[in-house]
């Protein structure tokens, strides 16, 4: 069982998160320049070298597990830290209602959908990040709200 008092969420996603931008930027030898890439990051061939989602890769090759793995990769320090503090904001309290079991088949599925509809919508961009995965977490922060905002509502008492 897990501890509702201490929540792994946090320390996962950044660890995480942490990882794969250090192996980029082992990779790459640094930053790309902020004229190319503005999130102060690394070049778009490197994400496609790491795992990023690009539409002719996955469709072509079969290579689906880009589906996946773009999720974990963010485009640069901006784009990682508007994404860790949203996680962490959502996920925290949604791991403390829930439990991790139940939280990680959500960010993973809901981050496999929505790398599933940006190579349907954006089919020739590389694109990386867990946005999906934070539209999943709101998703099901806004439907748990109004399940309790049902459940507690007596209109005649």
């Amino acid at each position: 069982m897990y501890c509702r008092r201490n929540p792994s969420y946090f320390v996962s996603s950044t660890v995480n998160s942490h990882s794969n931008r250090i192996w980029c930027l082992i990779k790459n030898g640094g930053f790309e320049s902020p004229s190319s890439n503005p999130m102060i990051g690394v070049s778009a061939a490197i994400l496609v070298e790491a795992g990023g989602r690009w539409s002719p890769l996955v469709v072509q090759r079969g290579e689906y597990w880009r589906l996946i793995t773009a999720i974990f990769l963010h485009s640069g320090i901006v784009h990682l830290i508007f994404n860790l503090s949203t996680q962490v904001y959502i996920g925290y309290k949604l791991e403390r209602n829930y439990g991790p079991f139940r939280i990680f088949p959500i960010y993973i599925l809901s981050g496999i959908f929505g790398n599933l509809l940006s190579a349907i919508f954006l089919p020739n961009l590389v694109t990386v990040g867990a946005s999906g995965a934070i539209f999943g977490f709101s998703g099901v922060r806004c439907i748990s709200s109004m399940l309790i905002s049902l459940r507690d509502f007596h209109p005649f008492r």
